[in-house]
């Protein structure tokens, strides 16, 4: 069987027995889609690359449990969604609990105001659908540019470029 043909799951059999030459395959056939993925999942392209390739390493740890109830691609880009979701600042969770708790807010006269999706970043929804919290920024002297938006129907969104790009975030990480 050539590389060409061998399939995605003899492959990972490959890396779970030490075969780095079976990464370096898997990397060329999934790499492009995972980085795609996670620029969609973090908008940040620069952030998208490092996770990419944390992907890989994780590809190398974790084949030996791999069970094969999936498709190696859907396995890989699970693994990248974890990553993407987990990469957000630590200042996010206490923001997160701060939100579920309802305050109080480090900035109470913003936090928790309505957030009126002007550049229709996120999906349109009538005004008032999202609020907005300051997730702290360590060593700012002010609010910065990190937030976490809320939606109504408990959509929670991270951006760190004040409202530029966005990000899902999975509240029940």
């Amino acid at each position: 069987m050539t590389a060409a043909t061998e399939t995605d799951r003899a492959l990972v059999d490959r890396v779970a027995k030490g075969d780095r030459a079976a990464v370096r395959l898997l990397f060329m056939r999934h790499h492009a889609r995972i980085y795609r993925f996670v620029t969609r999942q973090t908008g940040s392209e620069m952030m998208a690359d490092d996770i990419a390739n944390e992907v890989f390493l994780e590809l190398w740890k974790q084949a030996p449990g791999f069970e094969g109830r999936s498709e190696v691609s859907t396995w890989l880009l699970g693994i990248a969604r974890f990553k993407a979701l987990s990469s957000l600042p630590k200042e996010t969770d206490a923001t997160w609990k701060l939100i579920q708790q309802g305050g109080p807010f480090p900035y109470p006269k913003n936090d928790g105001v309505v957030f009126h999706n002007n550049g229709n970043v996120l999906p349109r929804n009538k005004d008032g659908y999202y609020h907005e919290y300051t997730v702290d920024t360590p060593g700012a002297k002010n609010r910065a540019t990190r937030r976490l938006i809320t939606g109504s129907q408990r959509e929670l969104y991270y951006t760190d470029d004040h409202y530029d790009s966005f990000a899902v975030v999975d509240p029940t990480r």
